[in-house]
Parts: C-alpha cells; structure tokens; sequence
C-alpha cells in the first residue's frame, strides 16, 4: 500500500508553487526585455527620421526650393510625431524616472514634440508658398496667409518657451547641443 502513494507522489506531480512563480517571473522578464529592444529600435528610428527631415528641410529652404521645404516640413510632422508619441509610451514613462537617463528621455520627449508642434503650423505656410514661382508670388502669398504665420509664430514661441525651460545639463547623447 505504500507503493501507490509514494507513486502518486512522485516529483512530475509534485511541481512547487513557487517553481511555478519562477517560471511566470522569467517568462514576464523575457516579455519585458523583448518589449524594451522592439521599443529602443523604434526610438532610434523616429529620431534618425527626425534628423533626415530636418536636413531635407533645412536643405530645401537654403537652396530656395519652397515646393521641396513644403514636402520635407510634412514628414517633419509625421516623423517628431511618432517620436514624440514612442518617447511618451509606456516603456520610455517608466524609463524616463530612471536617475541618469531619465531626464534625457524627457528632454527628447518635450523637444520632438515641440518639433512637431512646429512643423505642423509651418505645413500650411509652406504649401502656401510652396506653388508660387518667383519672391514676388512668395511674398504675395504670404500676405494673405496670416492667420497661417499667426499660429506659426505662436507654435515657435510655445516650443522655444519648453525647449528654453529644459536644463542642458541633464540632458546626455548630444541632446544638450540641441536644447
């Protein structure tokens, strides 16, 4: 009679609750670091766009291309939007608490969305400009944007005012040269 009980208590069926924590605990760690890579790839995506926009927009503007500064302007808004909203996620909340990087996550938060906020005013601007042919045309149109340059003008003020008030200091990864 002992032989069936000790059967029935044999080691496949004896599993430890706290075997079973371990293994919860181990999968959530592995969700966690997978979670964090996908999430740090798509943060080093959205800034590498941010920066190509601001350079093809940059560039356009320069070299006098109005129509081609309008397009580069509208991935602009697309591209510090998504920046914006991965650095506002979930992960880079928590990461953002963090003593040494965690001002830099917020630093880069604030700055693309005050990225955004601009591009996003300056696209009617430059697709007002963006068709005409000649300075004249540009200036013409202009003047009957205003209310376009007004709401420009207040986004540049709002951004310079939130990107002024952070503290270079705390900012790391060449983001301090861009505050």
């Amino acid at each position: 009679m002992s032989e069936p009980k000790a059967a029935a208590e044999s080691p496949a069926r004896r599993r430890s609750p706290t075997r079973y924590l371990r293994i919860a605990l181990l999968a959530g760690l592995l969700v966690l670091i997978v979670g964090g890579i996908y999430s740090a790839t798509s943060m080093f995506w959205a800034v590498e766009g941010v920066r190509k926009d601001v350079d093809a927009a940059t560039a356009a503007v320069k070299s006098g291309d109005m129509s081609g500064a309008a397009d580069a302007v509208t991935q602009l808004a697309g591209s510090s939007t998504e920046l914006a909203d991965v650095t506002s996620s979930f992960t880079w909340s928590l990461a953002s608490r963090l003593p040494v990087i965690g001002s830099t996550i917020t630093g880069l938060n604030v700055m693309a969305s005050a990225v955004a906020s601009v591009a996003s005013a300056a696209e009617p601007v430059l697709a007002t400009i963006g068709g005409a042919g000649s300075t004249t045309e540009r200036v013409a149109a202009l003047g009957s944007s205003e209310p376009a340059l007004v709401e420009l003008g207040s986004a540049i003020d709002s951004a310079s005012a939130t990107v002024g008030a952070l503290d270079p200091s705390e900012l790391r990864f060449g983001l301090d040269e861009q505050a």
